[in-house]
C-alpha cells in the first residue's frame, strides 16, 4: 500500500507552536502540511476501514454527517509514524495512527478558510475560557486527547480568525522544546477548527543535573563565538531537547525522539533567532536551532 511521506521541518519553538495556525490556513487554501511527499509501504495494526469509522463516528458525535470519506497511509517525521489520513470531501481532514487508532490531527478545512476570512469587527469575540470550554466539549466528544490541566498558553491570532489552545508536554517538571498539542477554535463561536497531538520524543533517559547554568553558559557561549554569534542572555533555561548537533559534522536533517535535558541560551543574530543546547549532565553541545 503507497501513501505520503510527511516531514515536518524544525523551526524555532515560537514559529513550530504558530505552525498549526500556519498549517490550518495552508491546507484550507489546498497547500500541503510544511513538508515533503515520498511513497510510505507496509502493514498496519488500523486497516483502512477501521481508520475511516473512527473519522466518520467522530463527526457524527458533533453533528457531521460527512461526505464521503478517503484514507492513504503517510508517515509523519519526526517520530516515523506512519497514520491514515482520512478526508471527508474537502471539508474535513483527521490523522489517525495506523499503530494505536489514536487520533493525532483534524482540520475543518472550509470553517479555518471562513474564520480566517472574516473582518475583525464582524462580531464581538467570546471570552477565551467561554471559547476554551466549547470547543473542548466538542474535542472531547470526538475522542481528540486533552490534558486534564487548563492550557499554558492562550493566543488570539486576528490574522488568521483563530484562538489558539497550547499545551506543552512535560517529564519531572522540565518542559519538551517541541511536543505539545494544540487546539483552534473560532474566536466568536468556540467551534473546534483544528487539532494536533504533536508527540513524538521518548522520555528521558535521565534528568541529572551535573553541569551547572554558570559552566554551561561559558561552553555555550565559547561555541556561539566559533560560529559568528553570541549569547544575548535573554533566554537561559532547562528543557527537554532533540539533540539535532547543528552547526556540527554530526548534524541531523532530522530530529530524533532521543531526549535531552539541556540548558538552553539564546544567541544574538542581525537578523532572527536562534538557541544553543547544552546538555545538563555531560556538558555537551547538543545544537540549536536559528531563524532567519
Amino acid at each position: 500500500m503507497r501513501g505520503r511521506r510527511i516531514v515536518r521541518l524544525s523551526f524555532l519553538t515560537g514559529l513550530v507552536i504558530l505552525g498549526l495556525l500556519a498549517i490550518f490556513v495552508l491546507q484550507a487554501s489546498g497547500k500541503d502540511f510544511l513538508g515533503f511527499f515520498v511513497p510510505v509501504t507496509g502493514p498496519t495494526k488500523i486497516a483502512k476501514e477501521e481508520a475511516v469509522k473512527k473519522a466518520q463516528d467522530a463527526l457524527k458525535a458533533v453533528g457531521v454527517t460527512p461526505a464521503a470519506m478517503t484514507a492513504e497511509l503517510i508517515e509523519e517525521n519526526p517520530g516515523g509514524r506512519t497514520l491514515w489520513q482520512v478526508k471527508a470531501g474537502e471539508d474535513y481532514e483527521m490523522w489517525i495512527d495506523a499503530s494505536s487508532g489514536e487520533k493525532k490531527f483534524f482540520l475543518a478545512h472550509k470553517k479555518v478558510a471562513t474564520s480566517a476570512g472574516k473582518p475583525a469587527a464582524a462580531k464581538e469575540k467570546l471570552p477565551a475560557e467561554s471559547a476554551y470550554s466549547i470547543a473542548k466539549g466538542q474535542a472531547l466528544k470526538m475522542g481528540l486527547s486533552l490534558p486534564g490541566s487548563k492550557p499554558s498558553e492562550v493566543q488570539f491570532m486576528d490574522g488568521l480568525g483563530v484562538i489558539r489552545f497550547k499545551w506543552v508536554r512535560e517529564e519531572g517538571g522540565y518542559r519538551y522544546r517541541d511536543d505539545w498539542i494544540l487546539l483552534g477554535a473560532d474566536p466568536y463561536t468556540g467551534e473546534l477548527l483544528g487539532y494536533h497531538k504533536n508527540y513524538f520524543s521518548n522520555k528521558p533517559a535521565s534528568l541529572t543535573v551535573k553541569v551547572e547554568k554558570e559552566r554551561a553558559a561559558e561552553i555555550a557561549s565559547k561555541f556561539a563565538e566559533a560560529i559568528g554569534f553570541e549569547l544575548d542572555g535573554k533566554r537561559e533555561e532547562l528543557m527537554l531537547v532533540n539533540p539535532n548537533y547543528r552547526w556540527t559534522k554530526e548534524v541531523k536533517k532530522m530530529p530524533s525522539p532521543e531526549v535531552r535535558l539541556a540548558w538552553v541560551f539564546s544567541i544574538e543574530k542581525p537578523e532572527g533567532e536562534g538557541e544553543i543546547w547544552v546538555d545538563a549532565a555531560t556538558g555537551e553541545v547538543l545544537g540549536g536551532e536559528e531563524s532567519l
